[in-house]
């Protein structure tokens, strides 16, 4: 009996890894996917604020993720109204969010979407015939975007969770700094200056 126990659980442990290992297979590739239509922003300013705030809040998160944080550009069109979190802990945020300047509303948004990573919301075992191939993952949120994406229930957990997790979290003193730089990154470019082609005696 007590063999037969140590061999599921073996078994489930090397099945969680595998998963493990797809999840963060399929979040990678989605993310590459929509930085692909949505740049990154490569600002160091920026970065080490996302990724400041983003591992405080891994830190009361369930799981072990090796979580990555990126700000975008844009929001997708419209479509992204929070962060975009996907399998294996990869997180999209984008700068309109940020530039928007309550960064408490923000944090409270990120906490949410990182707590349905967190609790593998959406990921869907399909079933198959005992003699088939192992079972495979799909991620039943595949494009991020829109209403539905999660239950009811899911929702309601994430909000829990998003809410304990951003309790008492502290303001970072350096985020007026980065809503300044965002600013100047966001900034429309300026017109190339056009060479006057009269003669010096003509101004």
């Amino acid at each position: 009996m007590v063999r037969w126990l140590c061999a599921l659980l073996a078994a489930a442990t090397l099945l969680a890894g595998q998963d493990r290992q797809k999840e963060t297979a399929l979040g990678a590739a989605v993310a590459k996917d929509l930085c692909r239509r949505n740049p990154v922003i490569e600002d160091a300013l920026v970065q080490a604020y996302i990724d400041g705030a983003g591992q405080r809040l891994a830190a009361r998160m369930t799981g072990d993720l090796a979580w990555k944080f990126q700000v975008v550009q844009g929001d997708w069109e419209g479509q992204a109204r929070e962060p975009v979190a996907l399998p294996g802990g990869f997180v999209l945020v984008p700068s309109t969010l940020l530039a928007a300047g309550n960064e408490g509303a923000f944090i409270r948004l990120l906490a949410h979407a990182m707590a349905h990573v967190a609790e593998r919301h959406g990921m869907v075992r399909v079933d198959r015939p005992p003699a088939a191939s192992p079972a495979p993952l799909i991620y039943r949120g595949w494009f991020p975007f829109g209403p539905g994406r999660f239950r009811p229930a899911e929702e309601a957990e994430a909000g829990r969770i998003a809410s304990r997790a951003a309790a008492d979290f502290e303001p970072d003193p350096g985020f007026s700094a980065v809503l300044r730089r965002l600013k100047e990154l966001r900034a429309p470019a300026m017109p190339p200056l056009i060479p006057s082609l009269r003669r010096p005696d003509e101004r």
